[in-house]
């Protein structure tokens, strides 16, 4: 798997989370579900989980979910890629990249086949 994500692995671990919070702005959109401007993916989470996006029965799953999200994603972004590194750049692990853009890959996926299911 070396080599999946570019030589610019920081840009896909950000470029993951974006994809992700893009995708959760749209549904809300899709379905007229207010958010704030500049929410979070956690924030925007919640917003999809107070609307039902996802069956009942889902829940305890879901809050792992949101746990996964608040302790993965956002982490790995924040921590590889987001924020600004000082004059020593940190380089991050091809692994580290991958790992980003399959959580989100996964997460965009369940999201849209849920609106789908419920539009």
């Amino acid at each position: 798997m070396a080599g999946f994500c570019s030589a610019v692995d920081k840009d896909c671990v950000t470029d993951a989370l974006n994809a992700f919070e893009s995708t959760m702005k749209a549904v809300c959109d899709i379905k007229g579900w207010a958010y704030e401007t500049g929410a979070r993916a956690t924030d925007l989470v919640k917003i999809l989980r107070a609307n039902a996006l996802l069956p009942d029965y889902l829940d305890r799953s879901f809050d792992q979910l949101i746990a996964t999200l608040s302790s993965g994603l956002p982490r790995v972004r924040n921590e590889e890629g987001a924020h600004g590194q000082g004059a020593k750049p940190r380089a991050t692990p091809p692994y580290v990249a991958a790992y980003a853009l399959h959580l989100a890959a996964a997460k965009i996926i369940l999201l849209v086949e849920a609106l789908g299911d419920n539009s």
